[in-house]
């Protein structure tokens, strides 16, 4: 099977997003619930203990507590940082640019780029997981010691 083929930037984030929902390791795919939900209960707690202070207790509120707001705005925004890192890797890898080939058959597959040559045996994989607009192969993990 030969396929010709062009990654665009919504392709490469499709696949990444794939990958992370499909991980084979559990903390990868509950960091990208996981630390927005800890960063929105830290600002509930956040916005209780303001609450209290200022209109129970009657205190002044430090503006230097302010600083505080700053640890659930980078929980909760983990998402927004990870898609940016996602589309910077995109960007600068030239690898992934321009049209791109595959050759596939039962030994393994042949991928092709502008900038690469590559022969893979399907030996080197684990599992592959698709939706209906990508496909990510796992690699097994290397272990060196």
């Amino acid at each position: 099977m030969h396929i010709e083929y062009e990654i665009s930037e919504q392709d490469y984030l499709k696949g990444q997003r794939l990958a992370i929902k499909n991980h084979s390791r559990r903390s990868v795919r509950w960091m990208r619930l996981g630390l927005p939900t800890f960063g929105f209960i830290l600002f509930v707690g956040y916005i209780s203990n303001f609450v209290l202070v200022t209109i129970v207790l009657k205190q002044t509120f430090s503006s230097t507590s302010l600083l505080a707001l700053l640890v659930p705005a980078f929980f909760v925004s983990t998402p927004l940082l990870n898609k940016r890192s996602q589309r910077k890797l995109y960007a600068q890898s030239t690898s992934l640019h321009g049209k791109l080939s595959l050759r596939a058959d039962e030994d393994g597959f042949e991928g092709e780029g502008p900038t690469f040559h590559s022969k893979v045996n399907w030996s080197v994989f684990d599992f592959f997981c698709e939706d209906n607009d990508s496909f990510v192969l796992f690699q097994k993990t290397l272990i060196i010691s």
